[in-house]
């Protein structure tokens, strides 16, 4: 029993040690109160050796014990050789006490807050703050952005690498103005301890990148996502008079299966927060193909942020074809070619080809599939995959026949993750690609001067200094996509406010405001083969032609096709009977088979277009 008291007194003391300053001083504090209690007793008993009593009648032991604990020097004005010796003693304890623990106390404190600095777990308060979770290569230029954003604002990066380390590649690429901004905090993003001590609930946005390379990296984003949810709604009842709108919380994803799942995250959004999944690799798939050569004026979100792949040429009555030639199906190669099944649906009736070259592509070709069993139903896309290295004689051979095709605009889009090797595939190309100007899109996370020094048809893509979130989810044009919309159902009578996708905008699920943002994606397709241009007016406006009827009879098929696409990479495919929990639908068939129900729906999107760019709100959101 008493071994088990002694030990637990010794626990509780190893505790109170390794604690905050303040209960250490407290400690102290104890020790000393006990120190000179102990002295004032003892000095009670032996009185004689050190009171004159004649002398000094009112002197107490208390009183003698506290001078000679805090001021040694007034030992040698006593006499008495007794009170000599207790004094020496009392000092003694005094400065052990006062000078040797105090110091040590302080010292200790000092040292340890250096090392929770450096090892990322001091504790602060943050209010208005930015919030990045993970710590990989493109995290300094989140940085840069959001310091841009709002140059007064904390940055807080929390990581589960080494924060000395984070902190010291953090000083390597930014500005020592920027640098005071930023703390660097070291933990599991999973853990609600953690969570809590970044005060989301106060912060202006959140981001959850991640760490690269681990195991779980998307499950363990949503997992964080979904704490940090919980978390803002449990302090909900702090946040009524200080939030006037949701904080955005940016979700990295790496699985484009994954990714596409998260587009249908219902739960997060509520009044305090705004779920926004985002990938990198579709995010500049969206870019590449985000032609906004319709738009006859530049606007700070409407400006365009790359050199989109050229549609110009492709005309309502054309005889040209597009086939793409995508070399690598990695992460990007699957987001490229998703893009283009989604977008390139041409109003001239021809075939889009889209050829994918991988060394390894026989898994990836099955997966691909199984994952979207939907692609079937897709009639004006045709997919080629070749397992085969890329400079092998018969792709190249392949490659050389596709550039020198008659009324083909050929493209070759180079995925590999390796720069050198994507460089080097992109200039040994056959002589033919050079000599016909095929566009050559090569993949690189950073430039490095290459632009100024290739041929002119070689454009790069993939640079992680560029391709932010906010390039992409910008919604002014997803948001007319859906204002057109509205107005069909409205024209056909079909319009009822209790259906899930006939509201407003701000309370669309986040499925249909995806189906949006792909409808927008294929605004350039139809309005360049029309020939269409939004234009400013003296006074403001916007103004575009509408289409005519032959227009619309001619784009209609097109957007049918684009519609199955677009639902066939969200997982859906054709049947017999409409079943939406089996992601089965009854019109993912060709134009021909279509009721006439339906074509007046799509000729209906085309017809509303114009009207809907003439409202479009050109605001971030």
């Amino acid at each position: 029993m008493f071994y088990s008291k002694k030990s637990s007194l010794i626990k509780w003391f190893d505790k109170q040690l390794n604690g905050p300053l303040y209960k250490q001083l407290i400690i102290l504090l104890l020790m000393i109160i006990i120190v000179v209690f102990i002295w004032t007793f003892v000095i009670y008993l032996f009185n004689e050796f050190f009171f004159d009593i004649d002398k000094d009648p009112e002197q107490s032991p208390f009183w003698w014990t506290l001078i000679y604990f805090f001021d040694p020097g007034n030992m040698f004005s006593l006499t008495k050789p007794g009170s000599q010796f207790f004094s020496v003693l009392i000092a003694l304890t005094g400065l052990i006490l006062l000078g040797g623990i105090l110091i040590s106390v302080i010292t200790n404190y000092y040292f340890q807050r250096i090392q929770k600095l450096k090892t990322g777990r001091a504790k602060y308060k943050f209010s208005n703050h930015f919030i990045i979770i993970g710590f990989d290569p493109i995290t300094p230029n989140y940085i840069i952005h959001l310091y841009n954003e709002s140059q007064k604002s904390e940055i807080l990066i929390h990581t589960s690498q080494n924060a000395e380390n984070v902190s010291r590649k953090l000083r390597s690429f930014l500005p020592s103005q920027i640098e005071k901004n930023i703390f660097v905090l070291q933990g599991e993003r999973n853990s609600i301890e953690e969570i809590q001590r970044l005060h989301p609930e106060k912060s202006k946005r959140i981001i959850i990148l991640g760490e690269p390379d681990e195991k779980g990296h998307d499950s363990l984003n949503i997992d964080c996502a979904n704490k940090i949810a919980e978390e803002i709604k449990n302090k909900s009842h702090e946040l009524k008079d200080k939030i006037c709108s949701p904080i955005p919380i940016y979700v990295f994803f790496i699985m484009p299966q994954i990714f596409q799942l998260s587009k249908e995250f219902e739960y997060f959004d509520s009044d305090f927060i705004h779920f926004l999944p985002f990938n990198f690799y579709e995010n500049w798939a969206r870019l590449i193909f985000q032609n906004t050569g319709w738009i006859d004026f530049k606007t700070e979100i409407l400006d365009e942020v790359y050199v989109p792949v050229d549609q110009y040429k492709i005309k309502l009555n054309s005889n040209l074809k597009a086939h793409f030639v995508v070399l690598g199906f990695n992460s990007m190669g699957h987001a490229i070619v998703s893009q283009l099944a989604r977008v390139c649906h041409f109003p001239n009736k021809q075939t889009t080809t889209i050829t994918i070259i991988d060394h390894d592509l026989k898994e990836k070709e099955n997966l691909f599939y199984a994952q979207n069993p939907g692609i079937k139903n897709i009639y004006d896309i045709s997919f080629e995959f070749v397992e085969d290295d890329y400079n092998s004689s018969e792709t190249r051979g392949k490659i050389e026949k596709i550039a020198n095709s008659a009324n083909t605009l050929s493209y070759v889009i180079i995925c590999f993750k390796e720069p050198d090797l994507a460089i080097s595939a992109g200039v040994n190309l056959p002589v033919s690609v050079y000599e016909k100007e095929v566009p050559i899109l090569i993949r690189q996370e950073y430039l490095y001067g290459f632009n100024r020094v290739v041929q002119k048809n070689i454009k790069f893509f993939g640079m992680r200094d560029i391709c932010l979130f906010d390039n992409i989810l910008d919604d002014s044009i997803a948001e007319s996509a859906h204002l057109a919309f509205l107005n069909v159902t409205k024209e056909l009578k079909w319009y009822n406010p209790d259906n899930e996708s006939h509201i407003d905008w701000e309370g669309l699920k986040p499925t249909y405001k995806w189906a949006n943002r792909y409808l927008s994606n294929n605004y350039s397709v139809k309005l360049n083969a029309a020939n269409k241009k939004l234009f400013k007016t003296e006074e403001g406006n916007l103004q575009i032609e509408n289409f005519t009827e032959e227009e619309i009879k001619i784009l209609a098929p097109a957007e049918h096709a684009r519609w199955i696409a677009e639902r066939a990479f969200s997982g859906w495919q054709n049947g017999t009977e409409r079943n939406n929990d089996l992601r089965i639908h009854t019109l993912m068939v060709p134009w021909e088979k279509v009721d006439s129900k339906t074509r007046k729906f799509d000729e209906g999107i085309i017809r509303n277009i114009p009207y809907a760019l003439r409202n479009i709100k050109l605001t971030k959101h």
